[in-house]
């Protein structure tokens, strides 16, 4: 990879070098001659610190996509194209990412405050789960069972 990129071409590589988003820099003879992978490996072994921006480029070009990052959510958007009456929605978070707030300010807009209830799962509350579960399936409610893991 050195040679076929001439890495050691001072000329050649100083403007990448030195660039602010070295990682969007690459020259069309570079682009050309590597793939993807290898303008991430050549990014981390001289420019460390954009590493994270070239593993991000890298994804977006790889998966053909514009953004990695995702899209923010909106409730409305999903009741109305996403869900069905007969059909538990199921919501996956991640660390730092809990909709419940979100979902708590739009649930009593669509079933009413009083058909919204939340529950965070643990030691006991198997059996409360359960009895929430039948109301709002029974009523037309929702239910939102936090820590299922």
């Amino acid at each position: 990879l050195v040679r076929k990129l001439d890495l050691g071409n001072t000329a050649r590589w100083s403007h990448w070098a030195q660039s602010p988003e070295c990682e969007r820099d690459f020259s069309p003879e570079a682009i050309r001659e590597c793939t993807p992978f290898q303008r991430v490996l050549v990014s981390w072994c001289f420019r460390p610190d954009r590493l994270m921006s070239a593993l991000r480029d890298f994804a977006c070009e790889i998966m053909q996509v514009s953004t990695i990052s995702p899209r923010s959510l909106n409730f409305q958007q999903i009741y109305e194209q996403e869900t069905e009456a007969k059909v538990p929605t199921l919501l996956i978070t991640t660390a730092g990412a809990d909709p419940s707030k979100e979902l708590a300010d739009f649930a009593p807009g669509v079933v009413g405050p009083d058909r919204y209830k939340c529950l965070a799962m643990g030691g006991g509350t198997h059996d409360l789960a359960m009895s929430d579960l039948r109301k709002a399936s029974e009523t037309g409610g929702w239910l939102c069972l936090q820590n299922l893991h």
